[in-house]
């Protein structure tokens, strides 16, 4: 079997510094990190690292791919393998001393981060030494993830919880992590597939032109700053979908004061509620003006892009399934990946197997039934990896839309941005209608 080697690519990101606009933190930026290239293969394990905010379901789905309905693929001799599942779940008990992922119990532990309008804004609270040193432990085992696995809910800006609102993980800490630890980096850098569940992980609130290209951030501020209509075009408005105005007010009218079980979110700064010890800390009910002000459309961090954010956490992966719009609950989650898994599987008539040729001119045979493994698999033929991604791509979105209220869900592709082109979706409004006006470009391409 011919195996394709990785292109390295050097992901630049500028140094970590933090700039204030009236008071509120817009800027951060990350050093050029050597993130590391995956493995060489991975033989017949896999890895998945899975943070249980969410229940089993997905979970429960994952190993049955990869190990027992879909459990035998062709090496080159034509006999059969069985893949073996390995499954990383760290403690997210937040009253463990070692808490690699910084999780919460209360609310999103933003500290002086995001102080009010007129405050200095502080540092990202970060991991201390002990909890790094779960890092350090996954790399020294060699065991870095093909597959990640999150789910719970999921905020804008913010990050994750679970259900019971018991455990929270905050992005911008993770991100900080990747930043300032080198192993962290490494085990993030080596996953293919990322799974990511909850609300919004796939929704870009920044604005676009007119045709859906992308605008950078200084066109963005210096229309932002212009006023009137033009800050309204940057801004949106309460009734145009996936802006920053849509967002933030269907936070406060889902989670605001009528809601007797998650009253959560005030756009009223005199609303807020925080139990401290610090100023801002376990908020149960959070000013959302603080915590996403309307002057981070344009900051360098893009804390409303959650695509380009997701493609920091993992440059390599082949794959990022998400939701680009309310999701539904874990277990229907699980079906709807299910249900575009075997539509994916009958569309491509992978029973029993695909045949392509190598570099050699041989016919080789690649298992099909397991899609997941092949697309992951370092031995995979480029062609047959691209078509199985853009196929499972395709009926994602289509199934998403089925299945969870016409509420069209996308995914993107890191280490082969020629598959997603900058663009979540890669279905027209031919198939779903509206489509193309939602898929503006995530990131800047030539």
């Amino acid at each position: 079997m011919v195996k394709f080697s990785f292109v390295f690519i050097t992901f630049l990101i500028a140094q970590l510094a933090s700039s204030a606009q009236a008071g509120l933190l817009i800027h951060e930026r990350f050093n050029a990190l050597p993130l590391g290239a995956p493995p060489a293969s991975f033989g017949d394990q896999v890895r998945l690292l899975w943070i249980p905010l969410n229940r089993p379901a997905t979970f429960n789905l994952l190993n049955h791919e990869f190990q027992y309905r879909y459990s035998s693929k062709f090496n080159h001799q034509d006999s059969f393998v069985t893949p073996s599942l390995t499954t990383i779940k760290p403690d997210i008990d937040y009253k463990n001393k070692r808490n690699p992922f910084k999780i919460t119990n209360e609310d999103f532990l933003v500290g002086d981060h995001l102080p009010n309008a007129g405050s200095v804004p502080g540092p990202v609270p970060d991991i201390d030494a002990v909890s790094a040193k779960w890092f350090d432990e996954i790399v020294d085992a060699n065991q870095l993830p093909e597959v990640f696995l999150i789910g719970g809910h999921h905020v804008i800006s913010e990050g994750w919880h679970n259900d019971p609102e018991s455990g929270f993980l905050y992005m911008p800490t993770l991100l900080d992590t990747l930043n300032q630890h080198v192993n962290a980096r490494k085990i993030f850098s080596s996953v293919k597939l990322a799974i990511l569940w909850g609300c919004n992980t796939m929704t870009n609130l920044e604005p676009h032109g007119k045709n859906g290209e992308y605008l950078d951030s200084a066109s963005i501020q210096t229309l932002f700053e212009k006023g009137g209509k033009d800050r309204e075009a940057m801004l949106g408005t309460e009734d145009k979908i996936n802006s920053l105005s849509f967002y933030k007010s269907r936070l406060a009218r889902e989670y605001g004061p009528s809601n007797k079980k998650h009253y959560d979110y005030t756009l009223d700064a005199a609303e807020e509620r925080c139990k401290g010890p610090g100023k801002y800390d376990n908020c149960s009910v959070t000013n959302l003006n603080r915590i996403m002000p309307d002057e981070a459309i344009y900051g360098a961090e893009h804390i409303y892009n959650e695509p380009a954010r997701m493609k920091l956490l993992f440059p390599n992966a082949y794959l990022i399934l998400g939701f680009s719009s309310a999701s539904p609950s874990e277990e229907t989650r699980r079906d709807i990946l299910e249900k575009a898994l075997d539509d994916t599987r009958k569309e491509l008539r992978l029973s029993p197997g695909v045949k392509a040729k190598d570099q050699s001119g041989q016919v080789v045979r690649k298992d099909a039934d397991n899609l997941l493994y092949t697309i992951i698999d370092e031995s995979t033929l480029a062609e047959v990896r691209a078509l199985y991604i853009q196929t499972l791509r395709r009926n994602w979105t289509l199934e998403t839309y089925k299945m969870n209220r016409e509420r069209p869900s996308g995914s993107i592709t890191p280490a082969l941005p020629e598959l997603d082109q900058g663009k979540v979706f890669n279905v027209s409004s031919k198939e779903i209608p509206g489509l193309d006006e939602l898929n503006g470009q995530y990131e800047q391409r030539n």
